[in-house]
């Protein structure tokens, strides 16, 4: 079991940055693993579709996601 740690990704408009990491950890990963957002993740507050768009981006990752608001 591993943990990720990250800062705010404030919805679309970082949430890429998450989006390369594990491209490049492509297959290390699991639903096993912890990804933990610190702060604003923009699933709550934002744009219908953009918060729509995050939480699709945030389901397909190959972790677990947590976020600490």
């Amino acid at each position: 079991m591993s943990f990720i740690i990250s800062g705010d990704i404030h919805g679309t408009l970082d949430i890429s940055k998450i989006v390369k990491f594990f491209n490049e950890h492509e297959g290390e990963y699991t639903m096993d693993d912890y990804l933990i957002i610190c702060g604003d993740v923009g699933v709550c507050g934002f744009s219908v579709s953009d918060e729509a768009e995050t939480r699709k981006i945030l389901r397909n990752l190959p972790v677990t996601t947590l976020f600490v608001d």
